[in-house]
């Protein structure tokens, strides 16, 4: 895949030192992957002097690998260079056969995916249009897509076997969403059965062993758990938007993302709070509270008031903060600290008649009206830091029949949990359903919690639909997204 083509261009396997000239931004579009993997002997080159200091201390005298990366066309000293192979990286050098403008232009492009196809592509395609029909139609040929899945799989098999955290299950999520979206895009149909019990039996232990202890974690680049996001911005003590796309899942996030050709930003990810209910969920992203902490935790009548009195913590005024529903918004001079909710997805997710292959062209045709891309453009404009996330994901599932009987608290919506307080009748309707009795981590202790299987929902018997409310992967670990600039035309 690209980390191979990545490297063979590099010369990782023989060179100690390494200086990658990468003007085009090439790693900043595929930075995660390579950084990781070399993360302890990767160093960044944007000032002189501070660089002259890592150089002399640091790389000079010593043995092993060094990469240093320069994407700005700075000046770099003579004795440095010489103490280094300097590789100039370009879409020309890494894909000659096609057109470096179409693909320096691409937003949304798997790196992954291109490198396959490119190394079964036998012709020039350097036309723009020959180009453009490649990357929209040829790379997701059954061959291409079917190599590409099988090595995702073998992947995750092998994260899988370890003893994995949090952010190990970031990156299956991530891996999980392309096969889901590739099955869609493509003729390729991959039987992943067994992949599925494998990632659904695991995150299902890791969520009953040790979700409880992510409360207590933080992490640089994004929260960990979806209550700790205010705390994350607000430390920052900057202008900022926050933008929560109401139950857009991993997978959701990646056929968006192919429609922002003009604006840069980096994918982190977060777990939503269990069970994933809109109310319980994103009143703890707003509040910044556990939702054992919030008073009204079934209703969103007090969600404004809960992100106003968060934002009042940090010093903030009444007139400098705005919760919005909508992408259009009036912004004033005085807003400091601003909170939207869209509600798309979640009400896609709801009306849903065609499971997921209704989805993926509902998500792509609401990518393409752009309505996101503008209002971040336009809060970007106003010099807003800008987040986007959700509130939980979704996933699809078959009725396995609706709950009946007095005393149960179903999220109707949902279809994927109910929540006693009257433990009356609760065995009989958990051995009934074969329900998951979840611990109720974070939540109050006076209520029970029953949850349906992966791929189960409270629904018709066979009846296929698209949900939340469950602690699958899919709804649970959700895009965190920090914008980092918009290209104007």
């Amino acid at each position: 895949m690209f980390d191979r083509l990545l490297e063979r261009q590099l010369g990782i396997d023989y060179l100690d030192r390494i200086l990658i000239k990468d003007y085009e931004g090439i790693l900043k579009k595929y930075n995660k992957k390579f950084r990781d993997k070399y993360r302890q002997i990767i160093y960044e080159y944007y000032d002189v002097e501070k660089f002259r200091y890592i150089y002399e201390t640091k790389i000079k005298n010593s043995n092993g690998k060094h990469i240093v990366i320069v994407q700005d066309e700075i000046y770099i000293p003579y004795d440095i260079q010489k103490d280094f192979t300097v590789i100039e990286l370009s879409y020309n050098k890494l894909f000659p056969k096609l057109n470096t403008f179409i693909l320096k232009n691409s937003s949304g492009l798997d790196f992954d995916l291109l490198s396959i196809a490119y190394e079964n592509l036998y012709e020039n395609l350097l036309l723009e249009s020959e180009t453009k029909e490649f990357i929209s139609k040829s790379i997701y040929e059954k061959t291409n897509v079917e190599e590409y899945v099988l090595e995702i799989k073998e992947e995750v098999e092998n994260i899988v076997q370890e003893d994995i955290g949090y952010n190990n299950w970031f990156e299956i999520s991530s891996k999980k969403a392309t096969i889901r979206n590739l099955e869609l895009i493509s003729d390729f149909k991959y039987s992943s059965k067994q992949l599925e019990e494998l990632i659904s039996n695991n995150f299902k232990s890791f969520v009953l062993d040790r979700y409880k202890g992510l409360s207590g974690r933080n992490a640089a680049n994004a929260p960990i758990l979806l209550s700790k996001t205010m705390d994350f911005i607000l430390m920052k003590q900057k202008k900022f938007a926050l933008i929560v796309m109401d139950g857009m899942s991993v997978a959701d996030w990646q056929i968006i993302s192919r429609e922002f050709q003009d604006i840069v930003y980096e994918v982190n990810y977060s777990f939503a709070l269990i069970p994933t209910l809109t109310s319980i969920s994103r009143q703890s992203l707003f509040s910044g509270k556990l939702p054992i902490e919030i008073e009204n935790l079934f209703s969103l009548a007090k969600e404004k008031s809960l992100f106003i009195e968060k934002c009042k913590e940090y010093g903030y005024k009444q007139d400098q903060i705005r919760y919005h529903r909508g992408y259009d918004i009036d912004l004033s001079i005085k807003d400091k600290c601003i909170g939207i909710v869209i509600n798309d997805i979640d009400d896609l997710v709801h009306n849903q008649l065609q499971g997921y292959n209704g989805m993926y062209r509902d998500i792509e045709y609401l990518a393409k009206e752009k309505q996101v891309q503008k209002l971040i453009k336009k809060l970007y404009d106003s010099e807003f830091e800008i987040y986007i996330t959700s509130d939980h994901g979704n996933t699809k599932a078959n009725g396995i029949g609706k709950v009946r009987g007095a005393g149960i608290e179903v999220e109707t919506k949902s279809q994927r949990v109910v929540i006693y307080k009257d433990f009356a009748s609760e065995e009989d309707v958990k051995k009934e359903f074969n329900l998951i009795e979840y611990p109720g981590y974070y939540l109050p202790k006076d209520n029970k919690y029953l949850i349906c299987e992966d791929g189960e929902a409270f629904a018709l018997k066979g009846e296929e639909i698209v949900s939340h409310g469950g602690i699958s992967i899919d709804e649970v670990i959700v895009p965190f997204i920090t914008i980092k600039g918009v290209k104007h035309e």
